[in-house]
């Protein structure tokens, strides 16, 4: 009887150099939001280099950017709320536009101290309108079809993938610069407290 070789585990490390570490980092956003940005990068730099596999590969990378940008902006409110000491849940919601009026409403908390212009916001607003235009609720670049089995892109016929990265890019780096900053203004805060205490 020939013996069974032993099951792989899916999730385990193997004997190779491939294997993913998934606590790297005390903050466990900054994989989730930097990874699926640098998927997106990834998948168009190969579509730009190749010259091939457009027009499969732009829903993953759609996707993988609007991802990007609703984990960043939940991380914003989350750590806004805690600058200001507001107690509230988590956001659950998928609406990027929802997500970038809570998040902008505590940027503008900040604002006088962060070295930024206020026309970062207008082009934040402008790509956040855009993805919310056609992918409001994050399914239309997940399923050809919604709930009552209507085309999802009835609109969209074309994507440039380059075009689109490069303009993701300059507000994914302007939201995280403010994610930063606010973390910055979370540590002073603390380093004033514990100043303060005469404990």
């Amino acid at each position: 009887m020939a013996k069974q070789k032993p099951k792989i585990s899916l999730f385990s490390a193997g004997n190779d150099h491939t294997n993913a570490c998934l606590n790297f980092t005390r903050s466990v956003d900054y994989g989730y939001i930097e990874g699926y940005r640098l998927g997106a990068e990834l998948l168009v730099n190969h579509v730009n280099s190749q010259n091939r596999d457009h027009d499969v590969l732009v829903f993953p990378i759609v996707f993988l950017l609007r991802h990007h940008f609703e984990l960043q902006l939940k991380k914003i409110i989350r750590d806004g709320n805690r600058l200001f000491d507001i107690e509230a849940d988590d956001p659950v919601v998928h609406s990027l536009r929802k997500l970038w009026m809570n998040a902008r409403e505590l940027m503008v908390r900040v604002d006088d101290r962060y070295p930024g212009t206020k026309q970062e916001y207008s082009k934040i607003q402008n790509v956040i309108d855009q993805f919310s235009a056609v992918d409001d609720q994050s399914t239309s670049f997940r399923y050809p079809r919604d709930l009552d089995g209507k085309p999802t892109l009835p609109d969209v016929t074309h994507i440039n993938l380059v075009q689109l990265r490069d303009q993701v890019n300059f507000v994914a780096t302007t939201l995280n610069s403010f994610s930063a900053w606010i973390l910055q203004n979370i540590e002073w805060k603390h380093d004033m407290y514990a100043d303060c205490d005469p404990g």
